[in-house]
């Protein structure tokens, strides 16, 4: 089927404008593309726009599954494949509003100081670190199945068992204690209220996402 009639039929199927949780997406033109697996495949690719008009936060990757349930429909219609991409100008990956930003870091905020404990040798109990510090940044990174949110922490010092120490080896201990824990330890431990922000969003949470909140030193 010749492009345009595919963009024209979509656009009398759906719509315009497809609101997908408040997010406004507009299908603006459609191509196609090759692509090689196992054999040469020729795709229809169909481009969108995202408009923002109530500044929400969004993670483009479920964004665009929800788009794909309403192109599911599409395609059974007219018998034929569409892939999505957006266009090159739209915010792509985790987008994060001045709202949730200032609701994270509140939960950084009222951190002060990061806790870990070590067993040594045959000790009865565990040796106690503390990192003190505060959050002066946020950072994201993200990939098509999951994102994470970091605490830029800046450490002013560090004990053991309540005795000053050296910052630099509380944070070798710490690297050390991490390679030894769950990803999800500090998501868990330090970070769990972030969980709350995030479950109340339609548009970052999803049950085949995974969510990770660490802490970077700096």
């Amino acid at each position: 089927m010749e492009q345009e009639k595919i963009l024209k039929l979509f656009k009398q199927f759906a719509g315009d404008v497809i609101d997908i949780h408040g997010l406004n997406l507009t299908p603006t033109a459609i191509g196609k593309r090759t692509r090689r697996l196992g054999k040469l495949e020729i795709q229809n690719v169909m481009y969108f726009n995202i408009s923002n008009p109530n500044q929400l936060s969004y993670f483009t990757p479920l964004v665009e599954e929800e788009l794909n349930d309403v192109l599911g429909s599409f395609e059974g219609y007219i018998n034929e494949k569409i892939f999505i991409k957006f266009n090159d100008d739209v915010k792509k990956g985790l987008v994060l509003n001045n709202k949730t930003i200032k609701e994270i870091k509140q939960v950084f905020d009222e951190l002060p100081f990061i806790s870990f404990q070590v067993w040594v040798g045959q000790s009865k109990y565990p040796t106690n670190y503390r990192i003190y510090g505060k959050n002066i940044d946020i950072s994201t990174n993200w990939d098509n199945d999951e994102f994470s949110i970091n605490n830029i922490f800046k450490p002013t010092k560090a004990t053991c068992d309540g005795e000053v120490i050296d910052i630099k080896d509380a944070l070798e201990y710490y690297d050390d204690f991490l390679q030894g824990v769950e990803t999800y330890w500090e998501s868990e431990i330090h970070y769990s209220k972030i969980d709350s922000i995030i479950s109340k969003n339609q548009l970052l949470n999803a049950d085949w996402i995974a969510t990770y909140y660490n802490t970077k030193m700096i």
